[in-house]
């Protein structure tokens, strides 16, 4: 009698939780994983344009001549990569690094440091190309 009584009292919804949180549960780790991931491109995507930056200021602060850009561009290279390494999820087999001088007409150089690094999201999201890679392009003008 008081088993029925306690039915009764709770209008017959015992497991109206457990059916909740088994419809509520995989949108909730959806779109915390999508939270996860989209925070962790983003913070890839700051760390690429840094190491871009850092690279061309680096390179708009050196001395070049015709016959040492080539060893500039490889000292520039080696500066952005070793500026990733601080990155947490950086590997040196998915990063390329273009480092271009341009001569202006005014007898001036613009350097252009170009980063790209593939990006593996956790989960296979549609629409979203797995691996994306992530860009970065900083032109510095020469100073020196």
């Amino acid at each position: 009698m008081n088993a029925r009584r306690n039915v009764w009292i709770r209008g017959g919804r015992c497991g109206a939780s457990a059916t909740e949180l088994a419809i509520l549960l995989p949108v909730v780790v959806v779109f915390t994983v999508g939270a996860v991931d989209l925070g962790r491109g983003a913070h890839l995507y700051q760390a690429v344009n840094n190491a871009s930056r850092t690279g061309a200021q680096f390179a708009a602060t050196q001395p070049v001549w015709e016959d040492s850009k080539e060893e500039l561009a490889e000292e520039t290279r080696a500066t952005v990569l070793r500026e990733l390494t601080q990155f947490h999820g950086y590997k040196a087999n998915e990063c390329s690094v273009n480092v271009d001088f341009v001569r202006r007409n005014d007898y001036s150089h613009d350097v252009t440091v170009t980063t790209e690094h593939k990006f593996h999201t956790t989960l296979t999201w549609p629409f979203i190309g797995n691996p994306t890679p992530i860009r970065s392009q900083v032109t510095m003008r020469r100073f020196r």
